[in-house]
């Protein structure tokens, strides 16, 4: 009986000092930094975490149309936002201009494009003091279509009036990537008799001419093959 029961303790020594190693691990670098002030666990970031911004999107692989009444939704990934309620946003084109002063940091906000983009726009985010930043990749500002361009080389001319009869009425092929663009030079987001009677009238009878890509996308949505 004794000799079970000092089995017993021996087993419950050496399942204590195991135990004690291990917690020895854990709670080492946790020690260490904080006596020494380094490290994920330092007091200093303990006592005082650091607000963290990301930017989501804009991305370099998005397309943003000047102007056209468009928006963007801008979105962000943040930490401690209770130490950075708000943000600043400013966007470049070379010279960098600060158009919103106080954004409420929340992730996301609708960005009215402005009339002017370049392929060197980008946009930084700053907390108020300026401190913690991040910025975009430069996107791009080209929208791929011209509306009325049916064949794809660039300009409307009569050769897309005979193009799109060609799609409508002899089971032609498009020409181009985006057929739902530049097939709709008047912005109805169909493709029709309409938009054959229109390209006459803009070519020979001074009518109205083609709306803009940007414009298009506006109204219509994506660009689509």
């Amino acid at each position: 009986m004794k000799k079970r029961n000092a089995g017993r303790s021996k087993n419950g020594v050496l399942l204590a000092v195991h135990e004690s190693l291990i917690a020895g691990v854990i709670l080492l670098p946790l020690l260490l930094s904080l006596v020494f002030g380094k490290g994920v666990y330092s007091a200093d970031t303990l006592r005082n975490p650091q607000p963290c911004l990301e930017i989501t999107s804009p991305t370099a692989s998005d397309t943003l149309c000047p102007g056209a009444g468009q928006t963007f939704m801008i979105t962000w990934d943040t930490c401690n936002a209770q130490i950075a309620p708000f943000v600043r946003l400013k966007y470049c084109n070379g010279d960098c201009s600060q158009w919103k002063d106080s954004v409420p940091n929340l992730g996301v906000y609708y960005w009215p494009i402005p009339g002017y983009l370049t392929d060197s726009t980008r946009i930084i985010m700053c907390t108020q003091d300026e401190l913690v930043c991040d910025t975009t990749d430069y996107f791009n500002t080209e929208c791929g279509c011209i509306p009325g361009d049916d064949n794809g080389d660039g300009k409307v001319d009569m050769l897309d009036v005979i193009h799109e009869i060609a799609i409508l009425y002899k089971s032609g092929t498009p020409v181009g990537l985006y057929a739902n663009c530049q097939g709709d030079p008047d912005g109805s987001c169909s493709q029709n008799m309409m938009d054959i009677l229109f390209k006459v009238a803009y070519l020979y009878k001074n009518g109205p001419e083609p709306i803009d890509c940007c414009t298009w996308r506006a109204a219509c949505g994506p660009l689509r093959q």
